[in-house]
């Protein structure tokens, strides 16, 4: 999609890819307000001039995001679930405001108790703000929570010193190991998912 861009702005393809990497951060930590206006930042360092419509880019964007959506088998169901158990759930993403498209594309949007996204709350993954303000928002304590995650961003090491219990997700991650000297859980689908969380909960509230 950004060679598309690239091409109608008879820009650089890799240019325009490098610049948007290095508006990531200031994306997800909501220092750019959303996808137009870092569209806007990208073409002033850029130096393309002239009438460009930055609200028609951001839309291809949000149009690819739409189209690259792949939801794991029994993800809504997993969510779902858990709520049923009892369970509160949250999602704590390291994103920028696109994210907001893909969320409501997805459909999972209304399985969580909240939301904790970096771009609103100018922080991010592993930030330890980041995860004391899911657990706010849950009204839970750290040693009661579980986190799932692949690991990117130090996201598991960040969510332990926490206090919260990491459990790795594989399928996000490529099936890759652990190092060996993590004793974290891992699991490889949803349902695994569930049923570890179940264990654990029974294991640490039987105490």
């Amino acid at each position: 999609m950004h060679a598309q861009m690239a091409e109608m702005l008879s820009i650089d393809a890799n240019r325009l890819a490098q610049e948007w990497e290095s508006t990531t951060y200031d994306s997800n930590v909501g220092g750019i307000v959303d996808t137009s206006a870092r569209f806007a930042v990208i073409l002033e360092r850029l130096g393309v001039t002239g009438d460009v419509d930055v609200g028609k880019l951001a839309q291809m964007e949000h149009d690819m995001l739409l189209e690259n959506i792949e939801l794991g088998p029994w993800a809504a169901e997993f969510l779902i679930q858990l709520r049923r158990r009892g369970y509160k759930v949250g999602l704590v993403s390291n994103c920028s405001p696109s994210v907001n498209w893909a969320l409501n594309a997805s459909g999972l949007r209304s399985h969580f108790d909240c939301e904790v996204l970096s771009y609103q709350i100018r922080a991010v993954k592993p930030d330890p703000r980041i995860y004391d303000h899911a657990l706010s928002l849950l009204n839970c304590q750290a040693q009661e929570a579980y986190f799932l995650g692949d690991g990117n961003n130090g996201e598991l090491s960040a969510a332990e010193s926490c206090g919260i219990t990491p459990i790795e997700v594989t399928w996000a991650s490529g099936g890759r190991e652990l190092p060996s000297v993590s004793n974290w859980k891992r699991v490889s689908d949803f349902r695994m998912a569930a049923e570890l969380i179940d264990e654990e909960a029974r294991w640490t509230f039987s105490r």
